[in-house]
């Protein structure tokens, strides 16, 4: 994916995972990506 990608001029990624998927997270991480930022989800009180 990433060789397709780079050969259609792309230079940065996304990537969205679940904190709690560590073999993901290790995956990523050993392709080179780095944590960004991390969301944050809001619900109503009493939903």
């Amino acid at each position: 994916m990433y060789a397709w990608a780079i050969g259609k001029g792309a230079r940065r990624q996304a990537l969205q995972v679940a904190e709690h998927n560590v073999s993901a997270i290790r995956l990523y991480m050993g392709l080179g990506c780095v944590e960004h930022h991390r969301y944050r989800y809001w619900v109503p009180v009493n939903g």
